[in-house]
């Protein structure tokens, strides 16, 4: 029998926030969709090039003419990616700050039962056993997340304070590293 883990610590609203921001499904999703716009906005260029070139424009008129198309279609890409890129930071930002209203309190209290395979944070059990689990390593937190999916499981913990807590973080990860369905990636933000 192997003795339990116990970390207590804040957390801070704003913390919460690059957790969601953080989510290996959230960043897959935000890079496919900015993908998708430019893709989309090539497709359609070309085709209003291949348009303006059935029309019967001398070869100076269709090279202004293919120029001016290609910089609206470049303009109208770049203010789409733009208001893609505020509306997805304001849903993670009101998604982040709905679950952290959900927590009733900064204070977390994480006990890891390595016996049972088994995290428990606030008295809710986080098995991890069967799911992926993605370590994001910031230089101010740990972000881990359990699953590939929105509504997975999630743990915040930063790498601030005394020894003691310091060390049972290191405790912490390390147990989660032997684990063969674990991804550790390293951010510097």
């Amino acid at each position: 029998m192997q003795k339990n883990l116990s970390i207590n610590y804040n957390i801070e609203e704003k913390e919460y926030i690059q957790l969601f921001n953080n989510m290996p499904i959230v960043r897959t999703q935000k890079y496919l969709l900015a993908f998708t716009i430019i893709i989309v906005s090539t497709i359609v260029c070309y085709l209003v090039t291949l348009y303006v070139k059935s029309l019967n424009f001398t070869p100076n008129e269709y090279s202004n003419a293919k120029l001016i198309v290609i910089g609206v279609f470049v303009i109208l890409a770049l203010v789409l990616l733009i208001n893609f890129r505020k509306k997805h930071q304001k849903m993670v930002f009101d998604i982040a700050k709905e679950k952290y209203q959900e927590l009733r309190g900064d204070e977390v209290n994480l006990t890891l039962d390595k016996d049972l395979n088994c995290i428990t944070i606030n008295n809710r059990n986080v098995p991890f056993v069967e799911e992926d689990i993605f370590i994001i390593h910031t230089p101010a937190a740990y972000f881990i997340y359990f699953g590939k999916q929105l509504y997975s499981d999630k743990v915040l913990i930063p790498k601030s304070g005394d020894d003691n807590f310091k060390n049972s973080v290191y405790e912490l990860i390390d147990y989660l590293t032997k684990f063969k369905n674990i991804k550790i990636i390293e951010r510097n933000r």
